[in-house]
């Protein structure tokens, strides 16, 4: 049994002006505020009232997904936590068919965060980092940690195509100087979880 979905459950997600294009630009621009912290539960409620035939329901879920992903980009930089809810989200296993589909939406949504997470520049320096760079760089390191096993322990074939370009947008930005082991995780992960 599927479920059918409205045609606007999935937002579209434009990956925007690239994050150094945005910070050159004019200073009349004004910053947003920080938008609330993305965790797990809140991530779920959203992509749940994604699937919602009402629009009243729908766009306001809509809006706060995209408010969350558009908080790694632009002028001032916010760190919600939006990407590690959800890696929790895709982790959870519940046979139940609506979770299945909420997972599913938490993988392509986490597909479609990367860009914009991983492609902000961040200090070089960790000491001269600020406290949203110091809270990004943390999320970065739990994708980059969680990401290979969910990939190589995902039984849905779809929900495992879309983590596979998530890891493929990771390695785009951060192969070899932010994650050099990349390849050895990979092949580590395969190998531990082959035998199971």
């Amino acid at each position: 049994m599927t479920t059918q979905f409205p045609p606007s459950t999935f937002p579209t997600m434009s990956l925007g002006a690239p994050a150094n294009l945005i910070a050159a630009s004019s200073n009349n621009i004004e910053t947003t505020p920080p938008p609330p912290p993305a965790d797990p539960s809140s991530v779920v409620a959203a992509i749940r009232s994604c699937s919602s035939h009402e629009s009243s329901v729908r766009r306001p879920a809509e809006e706060q997904l995209q408010q969350w992903e558009n908080a790694y980009s632009g002028r001032t930089l916010h760190a919600t936590g939006y990407l590690t809810s959800l890696i929790s989200i895709v982790e959870r296993s519940d046979s139940v068919d609506e979770n299945t589909n909420c997972r599913l939406l938490a993988a392509i949504l986490l597909k479609n965060g990367i860009p914009k997470a991983f492609g902000v520049p961040l200090s070089e320096e960790e000491a001269s980092s600020t406290n949203e760079e110091r809270s990004l760089r943390q999320e970065r390191a739990h994708v980059r940690n969680r990401l290979p096993a969910l990939l190589f322990q995902e039984e849905n074939a779809t929900c495992a195509l879309h983590l596979q370009l998530a890891l493929s947008n990771i390695a785009l930005f951060d192969f070899p100087k932010e994650w050099p082991t990349l390849l050895e995780d990979l092949v580590s992960t395969a190998g531990g979880t082959s035998g199971q």
